[in-house]
Order: C-alpha cells, then structure tokens, then sequence
C-alpha cells in the first residue's frame, strides 16, 4: 500500500506541477496581451499626436505664406508707382507752340 500511497502522491505532484505550468503559461500570456495593448495604444497616440501637430505646423505655414503674399502684393503696389510723377511733367507756363508762335503754321 505503501506503492499505491507514493503513486498517488506521484501523480498529484504531477498533477499539481502541470497545473501550475498551466497556470504560469496563462499569466505570462495575458501579460504579454496588456504589454501589447499598451504598446498599440501608445502608438495610436503617437500617431494622432503627430497628425495634429503637423495640422498645427501646416496652419502657421499658410499663415506666413499669406502674409508675405500681402506683403509681395503691396510692394508690388507701391513698385507700380515708383517712376510715375505726381505733377505733370510738362510745363504750365507758355507753350512756344501756342497759336504758331506767330508764324502761321510755318515752321
């Protein structure tokens, strides 16, 4: 009986280890599970993190590319100007030309 005691022991020891094996598998697999998850779940936020730091970045660069579209566009305004005189060039006081000087047309 002493045999039958042992073999039982045997396989509850066996038993218990697989079990136990089992049990560690399980754990190191649901471990894995969350550490993966976590790790998709970071991702996730990096990438929209980024996304809309780059609308942000896009945003500023339009805004400055207006501006100094606005800018292009006054001093293109003002360049149109430049050369043109303000008063006319031409004399307000006595033409010689006026009435023909006189002469009657002959020049």
């Amino acid at each position: 009986n002493f045999a039958d005691t042992q073999a039982t022991v045997k396989d509850g020891d066996y038993a218990l280890a697989s079990q136990l094996a089992d049990c560690c598998c399980k754990t190191q697999r649901a471990v894995d599970s969350v550490n993966y998850n976590g790790a998709m779940n970071t991702a996730s936020i990096n990438a929209n993190t980024t996304a809309q730091t780059q609308k942000i970045l896009d945003a500023i660069s339009q805004n400055k590319i207006d501006s100094l579209q606005a800018q292009v566009s006054e001093l293109k305004t003002q360049n149109m100007f430049c050369g043109v005189p303000r008063i006319s060039p031409y004399g307000y006081g006595v033409t010689p030309t006026f009435a023909n000087c006189g002469c009657a047309a002959n020049f």
